[in-house]
């Protein structure tokens, strides 16, 4: 989880700002784990943006943000709702 973790901070803009919540460990049916929860970071103005859902397996090229990706609900509802 802590891998995961820095690998959603080293995606957002002010990566010393981020919050977690609702951060949680999904083991799949093929034994993969993937990290799911929610992050909230400062923007270019310096005001929080508002919490956005991410995936992560613990590196930054297996990391996903919610506003980066376009279809990231069909991610989200495959690997962490259950």
């Amino acid at each position: 989880m802590a891998a995961a973790k820095q690998a959603v901070k080293r995606k957002l803009l002010d990566e010393r700002s981020a919050r977690f919540r609702d951060v949680s460990v999904v083991v799949q049916a093929s034994g993969m784990k993937a990290v799911c929860g929610e992050v909230n970071s400062k923007n270019r103005a310096g005001g929080y943006a508002g919490y956005q859902h991410f995936i992560s397996a613990g590196t930054e090229s297996t990391t996903y943000l919610e506003e980066q990706v376009p279809d990231f609900a069909e991610a989200w509802n495959q690997l962490c709702v259950k």
